[in-house]
């Protein structure tokens, strides 16, 4: 019998913005990098946090968004609005080790080590294939912060 996929609730210490997170995706070999807006319910004012995949396999980006959630797969494993999830018994995940088992060096031990994180926004979610998962607050504005999160991936080059 197939396992079905389980969500679990992330609490990274922080929460983006329900109505506008506008999160933008920094991609590099040895980590990923969203950036978004955190919650205003503090009343605190705009700030920019950044969300890191550390060890990132693999990232994705896109729709659905937060009115059709309900139509994802994942939904019915406890899909919480404006959450870090990660998800336990994921297809996405065995997908890839599926995929590279055909290598000569294949090791499963590769895969173990990875997490499924499933991230949704109002108008997107993110997804990654990543060792671990943080998150702060920061201090500039999105325009230099996102300089600043490309320029830390151009160096890992």
């Amino acid at each position: 019998m197939k396992t079905k996929p389980k969500l679990e609730v992330l609490d990274l210490g922080i929460k983006w913005d329900g109505g506008a997170p506008m999160p933008q995706l920094l991609a590099g070999t040895q980590r990923t990098i969203v950036l978004c807006y955190e919650s205003l319910a503090s009343g605190e004012g705009e700030y920019v946090m950044e969300i890191r995949f550390e060890g990132c396999a693999s990232v994705r980006m896109g729709h659905p968004n937060d009115e059709v959630l309900h139509g994802h797969p994942l939904w019915a494993g406890g899909m919480k609005f404006y959450e870090a999830h990660v998800v336990h018994a994921s297809p996405w995940l065995a997908e890839h080790r599926r995929i590279n088992s055909v290598h000569e060096y294949h090791s499963d031990a590769t895969w173990d080590r990875l997490n499924h994180y499933f991230l949704p926004f109002h108008d997107e979610v993110v997804e990654a294939l990543a060792r671990g998962i943080t998150a702060r607050r920061l201090d500039g504005d999105m325009a230099s912060e996102l300089g600043r999160a490309a320029a830390e991936l151009a160096s890992d080059v």
